[in-house]
């Protein structure tokens, strides 16, 4: 710019095309250095939500949880998930395992995977490094909520199993009974005052297990 006029180069965090007047704010996602008569977008796994950057140095690695492509930040989908920061594409969201998706978008972890309906996680503990082994709800079992897992496994009345981490389930003997001895649910699966294999031992050792009385 050479004439008395002109004020001098366009500032930094502006573009000046053409003929301009004003000089316009560069867009969110772009940056424009001093003299610039268009705005560059932030490389590839980096963005920005604010207008006006002077430097692609003031673009931001992308977060965890997401991809960014042009500036722009996009969330993981669900069923996905990202661990690292400064994702490019699509394909910087990681699956999770299968049969398990996540609860919400842009999860920045495998352990925010959970088992799906009609599935339960059937590790013992919560590997967070590892997210779930999700297999088919046993018979005996309702998994009707997403994130069903080995110890939360709900057990229909007639069914027992040896421990309360146990996915392996085994139909009671007076299953067909109302009641049934086992009487189901999270946790210990015997009613009150009964334990045990098939929930056939009382609790008190002065009583015995009527078994007629559960036929």
């Amino acid at each position: 710019q050479t004439t008395a006029q002109c004020s001098g180069p366009c500032p930094a965090g502006r573009r000046c095309s053409g003929a301009t007047v004003v000089p316009q704010i560069c867009s969110a996602g772009t940056y424009c250095g001093v003299g610039s008569a268009s705005e560059t977008p932030c490389p590839t796994g980096t963005f920005s939500e604010v207008a006006g950057l002077a430097d692609v140095s003031l673009c931001a690695p992308c977060d965890k949880g997401h991809w960014c492509f042009g500036g722009a930040k996009v969330a993981c989908p669900v069923g996905t998930y990202n661990a690292d920061t400064s994702g490019g594409s699509p394909i910087s969201c990681r699956s999770c395992p299968e049969a398990s998706a996540t609860a919400a978008p842009a999860a920045t972890s495998v352990g925010e995977c959970v088992c799906e309906k009609l599935y339960f996680d059937r590790r013992l503990g919560s590997n967070q490094s590892t997210g779930p082994a999700c297999v088919e709800c046993p018979l005996g079992a309702n998994c009707t909520d997403a994130g069903t897992t080995a110890r939360t496994l709900h057990l229909q009345p007639g069914y027992w199993r040896p421990h309360e981490n146990s996915g392996n389930l085994y139909r009671c003997p007076d299953a067909s009974a109302s009641p049934s001895a086992c009487g189901g649910g999270v946790g210990d699966p015997c009613r009150d005052s009964l334990r045990g294999p098939y929930c056939r031992v009382c609790v008190d050792p002065s009583h015995f297990f009527d078994e007629s009385a559960s036929e």
